[in-house]
């Protein structure tokens, strides 16, 4: 989930009137991509994110701080506690970051993060516990804070989880949708918080950022509402696509009966702008009205790696007659 500074909430998913925005990105796909030479790396490099290199021997990772005062959403950090590398407990080697937790909030940031616009972004994070569950009110939270150029705050995304193994477990998959406008800079974020029963102790590893395309429909209408009697014309645009690689772009509209009722594939060829096809809804009856859902995938060498699902509607009275629509949220874990 994303706040800004403004309030503004983006989410993986919205509903409307029973309507609903579905975003995905399954794990696997994309690569992870920067502005920065210096940060151009491929998704195999899985310790991009990790905590092994500590070059000073201090017992901290480079490249990653202490929260030690108040983050920018105003949370307190207290400094009492134990965050430090340990060199016997690792997610594939021996080197993990390792709280002893003695309740209320710790927490870590990376260093500075300059991160292409052009993609969206998911998320994920490797941990394992120790006496977390004898509690109630322990959350694991992670995410990315975004700043402009002049280091003044855009907005975050953040997910959160409760529930902790002895055993390694990945966390659910933070999506980040599309970066504030005028974001320069970003911070990777890790905190655990609640309260605690006995020594407790938290192991966090491997943290993942990848890169995805994306996929936005547009209908140029007030919550996706024909006219009655109107071609719904749509389009979908594609960004984030790798220059030069061949995508398939797959399309298939159902009625509110989840009957079919048209599909398309396309081949796209990627490029460093967006790529916009246009779609027409075949009915050409203008007195049909009623709700359609656009089911969108996008895959590369068979591998989906965006599916959208965005519903429509033409002359929907029940909808367009709602002076104050309301918003609901699915997370989509």
């Amino acid at each position: 989930m994303f706040l800004g500074e403004s309030a503004l909430k983006v989410f993986a998913a919205i509903f409307w009137i029973g309507g609903l925005v579905l975003v995905s990105y399954p794990l696997g796909a994309g690569e992870l991509f920067f502005d920065s030479e210096d940060y151009q790396r491929t998704v195999e490099d899985k310790k991009l994110f990790s905590f092994d290199e500590d070059r000073d021997n201090n017992r901290f990772p480079d490249d990653w701080f202490l929260q030690r005062s108040n983050d920018p959403l105003g949370r307190r950090y207290d400094d009492y506690h134990s965050v430090l590398t340990d060199v016997r407990v690792g997610h594939g080697d021996e080197k993990s970051l390792h709280f002893v937790f003695s309740g209320g909030r710790a927490g870590v940031h990376s260093a500075t993060l300059k991160l292409n616009p052009r993609y969206a972004y998911r998320m994920t994070l490797m941990r394992r516990g120790n006496n977390l569950d004898r509690a109630r009110g322990n959350w694991l939270r992670y995410g990315l804070f975004a700043y402009d150029k002049d280091e003044k705050f855009l907005g975050h995304f953040e997910s959160q989880v409760s529930g902790f193994s002895p055993q390694w477990e990945r966390t659910p998959e933070l999506r980040i949708e599309q970066l504030p406008a005028g974001t320069h800079s970003c911070t990777l974020f890790v905190s655990i918080e609640g309260s605690v029963h006995g020594r407790s102790e938290l192991w966090i590893d491997d943290v993942q950022l990848q890169a995805s395309a994306r996929i936005h429909l547009e209908t140029g209408r007030d919550l996706n509402i024909y006219e009655k009697g109107e071609d719904m014309v749509f389009v979908q645009k594609v960004g984030g696509t790798q220059p030069g690689a061949s995508y398939q772009l797959k399309t298939v509209v159902r009625d509110f009966l989840g009957q079919v009722i048209d599909s398309d594939t396309r081949t796209l060829k990627g490029s460093n702008t967006v790529l916009e096809e246009s779609f027409r809804v075949p009915i050409t009856d203008a007195e049909i009205t009623g709700v359609y859902s656009i089911d969108t995938t996008l895959e590369q060498a068979g591998e989906k790696i965006v599916i959208l699902q965005e519903l429509i509607a033409r002359d929907a009275p029940q909808a367009s007659g709602l002076q104050d629509p309301t918003f609901g949220v699915l997370l989509g874990y």
